[in-house]
C-alpha cells in the first residue's frame, strides 16, 4: 500500500466483496441486498436524528464502498468502518455533516462524535445526486474517494476499536447507500531487523514463509524503498501495517527507533531474538519475546513459535 498523498484505488487491490447482510442499531431503515434506505429517527427518540447500520462484514483493511445520496445539503451519508459491538465506538467518513462536504469523524464512548478532518462546504453539493463514494482503509491509515476523486487522506489516531463495517446517516431521513460493497485486502506484518547474514535468512527462510501460509503480507523496509527520506517511508510503513515483527538481537539504534515508534502507535507487536545473545534494554524487558537458537533445529521451533503468537492476534481479526 503506497502513503496516503500518494493513494490511489487503482493500488488498493482487495478481495471480490459480496452483498452484506444488514442490521439497524439506530434510526428506521429498510434493506435490500446491498441497498440500505435511512428513512428517519427513531421515533422514541425524535431529537437524535442518528441512523446507523452494520453489516454481517467484518474489515481490517480494504475498502467500503456506495453509491450515496442525500435528500438534502444539511443531510450526511458516511461509510462506517472500524465498529466494537460492545462499546458502540467506531470511525465514519463520507459526505455532508454540518458546513462541511467531507468528513472523517470517531465516535468514542463518552466522548461522542470526534471531527478528525473535515474538507469543503456542504452547498457544493447537490441534494438527489448519486456520488460514488469509497473509504480505503490501510494500517492506520484512511482516504476517501468522492467519483474517484481523493478528498480526505488522514492518518488515525490508533488502531480501528473494532471490524465491522456499516453505514451512518445524519438528517431527518432520505439518505440512500446503493450497492454497499466491503472489499478486503490480507492483514501487513511489517519486518524492523538489522539486515545482512543470518537476519537476511530469518526473514527470507523463516518469516515470509509462515506469513504466506497464514495469508499475511511481510514485507522489510527494503521491500517499499521509494525515492525520498528512508525514514519516511519506515515511519509510513509501520503505519500501513497491521502487525509488526521486530528482530532485536543485536543492539541496534534503527530497530529501537522503529520499535518505539511502533509501540507508540499501539501495534500489536512480536519480539524475536536469540537465545544466550540479547541481555533485553529494560524498556523492552516487560514484552513478550520468542528466543530461538540459530540452529537447523531452532529454526523449525521459531516457525512454530511464530505461528503459535501470529494466530494469536489475528484471532481478533480473523475474517479481515
Amino acid at each position: 500500500m503506497v502513503p496516503p498523498d500518494d493513494l490511489d484505488l487503482d493500488d488498493v487491490d482487495v478481495l471480490e466483496p459480496g452483498p452484506p447482510a444488514w442490521a439497524a442499531l439506530a434510526g428506521q431503515w429498510s434493506f435490500e441486498g446491498p441497498h440500505a434506505h435511512y428513512n428517519g429517527p427513531d421515533p422514541d427518540e425524535p431529537l437524535a436524528d442518528l441512523g446507523l447500520a452494520v453489516t454481517d462484514e467484518t474489515l481490517l483493511k480494504g475498502t467500503v464502498s456506495a453509491l450515496i445520496s442525500l435528500p438534502d445539503t444539511t443531510a450526511a451519508g458516511r461509510l462506517m468502518f472500524g465498529h466494537d459491538p460492545e462499546t458502540g465506538e467506531h470511525l465514519s467518513c463520507g459526505i455532508g455533516g454540518g458546513r462541511w462536504a467531507y468528513v472523517l469523524d470517531q465516535f468514542v464512548l463518552g466522548r461522542g462524535w470526534i471531527t478528525l478532518l473535515a474538507r469543503g462546504f456542504h452547498t457544493n453539493l447537490a441534494p438527489d445526486t448519486e456520488y460514488a463514494v469509497t473509504v480505503a482503509v490501510f494500517g492506520q491509515n484512511a482516504g476517501l474517494f468522492v467519483d474517484d476523486v481523493l478528498v480526505l487522506s488522514h492518518a488515525l489516531p490508533g488502531p480501528l476499536p473494532g471490524r465491522q463495517a456499516g453505514v451512518v446517516a445524519w438528517g431527518s431521513g432520505g439518505v440512500r447507500f446503493r450497492d454497499v460493497e466491503i472489499g478486503k485486502e490480507p492483514p501487513r506484518v511489517f519486518v524492523v531487523m538489522q539486515f545482512g547474514g543470518q537476519f537476511d535468512s530469518l526473514y527470507s527462510e523463516v518469516i515470509r514463509p509462515v506469513c504466506d501460509r497464514m495469508a499475511l503480507e511481510a514485507i522489510r523496509v527494503d521491500d517499499v524503498y521509494q525515492p525520498g527520506v528512508i525514514l519516511h517511508d519506515i515511519i509510513q510503513s509501520i503505519r500501513d501495517a497491521d502487525i509488526i515483527i521486530a528482530e532485536i538481537t543485536p543492539p541496534n539504534p534503527n530497530v529501537f527507533y522503529e520499535l518505539g515508534f511502533a509501540h507508540a502507535t499501539d501495534k500489536p507487536t512480536i519480539l524475536l531474538a536469540e537465545r544466550g545473545e540479547t541481555k533485553l534494554p529494560f524498556d523492552v524487558s516487560g514484552y513478550r519475546v520468542i528466543f530461538y537458537d540459530n540452529t537447523i533445529e531452532g529454526k523449525s521451533r521459531v516457525e512454530h513459535d511464530l505461528d503459535k503468537h501470529l494466530n494469536t492476534i489475528i484471532g481478533t481479526f480473523r475474517d479481515f
